[in-house]
């Protein structure tokens, strides 16, 4: 179809179609309310599809070409490998990588943001959802690294795939790995596509043509004069806004903002940049400082974007944007180019964007809703590996395989790669002996730890002298010995306490036997004193007390024994 006839069908839909008066019928849109653009280099027909060569404009990738690459650079960790990049990411899935020894390829992104997806082309279709992959944030001094949590795979033909990961960071750098890098012919990363295109657009006032579509019709171009941005009446309005809401809720990775050249790029730079969810709650608010911001983390669908200009006198009340572009992808549980299509009910929250279908791989879940975990025995794609007989009970991570009780006969879990050494055996090698049984001197080096329970003498034959035993055994030993020194210690200090502290009357009687507690309290009643042994005072009017301890009671004619 010529591009004479596609102008004249986007000129009947203009008039046949209850559109806003701002759409614009220019042959290289389309869609149902012409909102998208064409990124084809030889244009599109009404439906998006590139015509002849069937390649997208630099930047741009995959269904009509509306998803802008987030590819900034490939490397790879050897320098004979270098050929592999430039047919991994030429545009042409036919040119593929013949290296069957490349381990790993880093991708840098060109933005600092949550990964979305990536599409997977290989010339070997069996090797179509070997991948793995890991992510790096090397924004900070030291590199961090972050697993791809909840890989999905759903391969659309036999040879391409898409892979998802459940992200709530921003990264910067992507480590692909696995069997398919061996006939690997294309990769891109999606940063999302422009959500923002032809979405409804206000403002709070209109200085001349600068209306608030402006902003959202494609042109990027930065002169106010040739009416391409966004400008506020700043005589009538002192708290200009700009808001922008969309058809359907969308997840919003990246926002990229055009700023008008100077003088009214130093207003815009000092904006607030807010945005809400379908119930019109804040989901971000921060000040634009850079013409990128990087605004849901969490990925919550944003329904509303507002900008707000911060000054309020009556010179400098000025809000001019020329372009926003919000790119993202639609909400959990929708797909296609408008977000308007829901999921199937085999995976209602996880279907693929580009056609809706479900995920045919899960790394370490059971596909299609990659929720349910491998059971303790199976890890990997679809849960179809068995965890390696190195692993103690066969229990392994469901990602990776890496053993997570221990190792039988190896010395360093999780991985579980070196073999005991000589005389030792069972869970992680702590065990030692030197035969199997008395008559069968055969070494258990290696050997499982459920086996070695009735197969091997329990290294009561044998003892291997080490310095790192020694100086164990030697400190046990001090601590020991520290702790009983320290309780006689506390014993002793008890007991000269209780001896040096002078007995009162309470503590005299309790030393009585409990028989003799009633003869006691007779005798106490009736004392007879013998008052020469009571010393006095000088002072007449004062004397002394005599203590329990210097009264002398007399014997009332009552046999007491015990007293």
């Amino acid at each position: 179809m010529s591009l004479y006839l596609m102008c004249l069908l986007n000129f009947v839909l203009c008039i046949i179609q209850d559109l806003d008066a701002e759409v614009n019928c220019e042959p290289n849109w389309f869609g149902p309310k012409l909102q998208f653009k064409c990124q084809c280099i030889d244009g599109c027909d009404s439906e998006g599809n590139c015509l002849k060569s069937s390649k997208c404009h630099s930047q741009w990738m995959d269904q009509a070409c509306q998803y802008q690459s987030n590819i900034l650079g490939i490397g790879v960790p050897k320098e004979s490998d270098v050929e592999s990049l430039y047919m991994v990411h030429d545009g042409d899935d036919s040119t593929c990588i013949t290296n069957g020894e490349l381990q790993s390829l880093v991708i840098d992104l060109s933005s600092y943001s949550l990964f979305s997806w990536m599409r997977l082309v290989v010339s070997d279709a069996a090797l179509v959802d070997r991948f793995t992959l890991y992510f790096e944030d090397t924004s900070d001094v030291i590199t961090k690294r972050l697993e791809c949590w909840r890989q999905q795979i759903t391969v659309v033909n036999i040879k391409t795939a898409y892979i998802r990961c459940d992200m709530n960071f921003p990264v910067n750098r992507i480590v692909l790995k696995g069997e398919g890098l061996a006939s690997l012919c294309t990769i891109d990363v999606s940063k999302g596509r422009n959500l923002a295109l032809k979405e409804k657009a206000e403002q709070t006032s209109t200085n001349g043509n600068n209306s608030a579509s402006n902003a959202v019709d494609g042109n990027i171009e930065s002169d106010v004069k040739k009416g391409s941005c966004t400008l506020t009446n700043n005589v009538t309005d002192l708290t200009p806004t700009w808001t922008l809401t969309l058809d359907e809720p969308a997840v919003v990775n990246v926002v990229n903002i055009y700023p008008p050249s100077y003088p009214l790029s130093e207003y815009l730079s000092n904006s607030i940049l807010q945005t809400f969810d379908e119930y019109d709650v804040l989901i971000l608010n921060t000040t634009i400082k850079y013409a990128t911001v990087y605004p849901n983390v969490n990925k919550t669908p944003v329904k509303k974007v507002v900008i707000k200009a911060t000054s309020t006198t009556s010179t400098t009340a000025v809000l001019s944007i020329c372009e926003l572009l919000l790119f993202g992808e639609c909400p959990p549980g929708k797909w296609g180019l408008d977000c308007k299509k829901v999921c199937n009910d085999l995976c209602p929250e996880n279907c693929n964007e580009i056609d809706g279908s479900c995920p045919t791989s899960c790394l370490g879940y059971f596909p299609p809703k990659c929720e349910q975990d491998c059971p303790p025995s199976k890890w990997g794609i679809n849960c179809r590996e068995d965890c390696p007989a190195a692993c103690a009970y066969r229990y392994c991570n469901n990602i990776n395989g890496e053993c997570t009780a221990g190792c039988n006969g190896y010395s360093d879990p999780p991985f579980c790669t070196q073999a005991c050494k000589r005389g030792y055996y069972g869970l992680n090698c702590l065990s030692y002996t030197t035969t199997y049984t008395a008559d069968d001197p055969i070494s258990c080096d290696n050997l499982a730890h459920e086996d070695s329970q009735h197969l091997c003498l329990h290294g009561t034959d044998s003892f291997t002298f080490s310095v790192s035993n020694f100086f164990i055994g030697f400190w046990i030993g001090v601590a020991v010995a520290l702790a009983i020194g320290t309780v006689i210690l506390l014993i002793r200090k008890i007991y000269l306490k209780r001896k040096l502290t002078p007995k009162t009357a309470q503590n005299v009687y309790e030393d009585l036997p409990k028989e003799n507690l009633a003869d006691v309290s007779v005798v106490l009643t009736n004392p007879v004193y013998d008052h020469s042994m009571i010393n006095t005072t000088d002072d007449p009017g004062k004397s002394k007390t005599a203590s329990y301890d210097e009264i002398v009671l007399e014997d009332t004619g009552t046999s007491h024994e015990n007293i």
